[in-house]
């Protein structure tokens, strides 16, 4: 057991914490959530002894084994990734079990061998998620664990979570993990933590979201296609990013592109927004009514010369987009800085909207709640269904199509 008596906690003129009462218990989740700034990952530092409270005191039961998300991979660069999840054990028990959790993550046998400097950023955040995970720890402290997770490997550490028996503290913007995992949601504001017995829809279900995305009313399409693209196809230095892309976009349809390279679909979401004109070849033909609203990944250059946090910035562009009385929202990314009050409110503002949106996004819980069309960009051509993002996932078509079109990595 964790528990927090009276903890109070200042740096220089900012009170973080004031006079907090709180425990962790055995068996539980919780979910660490609240605004940007509020003192989330000063929490966790808490626990670990990197910050010493102000005032009050934590205890720790002795018998505690405290594992946490270590972000420093740059300290295990000359490792093999299995050394690292191991710290070196040479135990063959020890060795199968850590190859489990790295195949569970996502990193196949082929990469534990590597050296953690000749892999993927990628695939070094998931090897210190391996290490918090490995050796049987009582307590489990993890920091965004989810977000460089693809579905697979994020559903294998959903049900990895749900199978630990000690206690976990974690820090979350993803709303599914929240739901599936936690037991209680922890409301980090500045000055004070109230802690919720449930998950994250429990714990909304008591609170009025201040945050709000209106969505001006859009001019209406009567044709039956507002947008084509026909065999698309785009280069960069002489490489295909995008090839053979063709589909149709319905007025009101609701379209997630996901799948595929990163850089696909923002190239994609460029071209169709008009901010990228050249192209390899092709069609790209929208409706002469459309109105289009785009939110790029990129707009730090908007806010030169501006001292605003990121997550104020994703706010101000977003309600920009959102006012803009478009009938086509493209959104790049649209959760990204956002906190999760402000994620809830975007959530169900692009719900209601009753224009056409073409959006990606690694919030599942955002996808699945606003996509009515599932568009997946492999090297060629799509994979296109009309469907719920958690139906397009488990149609045995659509699974066959995947492996035939992406070729397994190791």
């Amino acid at each position: 057991m964790i528990e927090f008596k009276n903890i109070s906690l200042q740096l220089g003129k900012r009170t973080i914490f004031n006079d907090v009462n709180l425990k962790f218990e055995s068996g539980n989740c919780y979910g660490i959530i609240g605004g940007n700034g509020g003192g989330k990952t000063t929490l966790l530092r808490l626990i670990l002894g990197e910050v010493e409270p102000t005032e009050g005191k934590i205890e720790i039961s002795p018998d505690e084994k405290i594992s946490c998300l270590d972000r420093n991979h740059y300290a295990f660069s000359e490792k093999t990734l299995l050394d690292t999840v191991t710290n070196g054990s040479k135990n063959p028990e020890d060795i199968e079990l850590a190859k489990q959790i790295l195949i569970g993550l996502g990193v196949r046998d082929a990469k534990h061998l590597k050296l953690m400097v000749e892999v993927s950023p990628v695939k070094q955040i998931r090897t210190m998620l391996a290490r918090a995970l490995f050796g049987n720890p009582t307590v489990l402290l993890l920091d965004d664990p989810t977000q460089f997770l693809d579905i697979d490997s994020a559903r294998w550490f959903e049900n990895f979570m749900l199978q630990f028996k000690g206690t976990a503290i974690i820090v979350s913007l993803d709303r599914h993990f929240l739901n599936r995992v936690c037991t209680h949601i922890c409301d980090v504001e500045i000055g004070s933590i109230e802690l919720f017995r449930g998950n994250f829809n429990s714990w909304r279900a008591g609170r009025i979201v201040q945050a709000d995305f209106k969505v001006a009313r859009p001019e209406q399409i009567e044709s039956d296609r507002i947008l084509l693209v026909d065999n698309l196809e785009k280069s960069i230095d002489g490489s295909p990013i995008i090839s053979k892309v063709s589909f149709t976009i319905k007025p009101g349809e609701k379209v997630a592109f996901v799948g595929g390279i990163p850089r696909r679909i923002e190239m994609l979401f460029q071209i169709l927004a008009g901010e990228e004109k050249i192209f390899d070849s092709g069609i790209v033909e929208w409706d002469k009514n459309a109105r289009i609203a785009y939110l790029p990944k990129n707009y730090a250059q908007l806010f030169d010369g501006s001292n605003l946090a990121p997550d104020v910035r994703a706010k101000e562009m977003l309600k920009r987009t959102m006012s803009m009385h478009a009938n086509v929202l493209i959104l790049h990314e649209p959760t990204a800085n956002l906190d999760l009050e402000s994620i809830t409110a975007l959530n169900e503002s692009l719900i209601n909207f009753n224009g056409t949106i073409l959006f990606n996004s690694s919030d599942r819980e955002f996808v699945q709640s606003i996509a009515n069309r599932i568009i997946d960009l492999p090297n060629e051509g799509t994979i296109d269904r009309i469907s719920t993002y958690s139906d397009f996932l488990s149609n045995e078509s659509v699974k066959s199509q995947l492996r035939r079109k992406y070729r397994k990595k190791s």
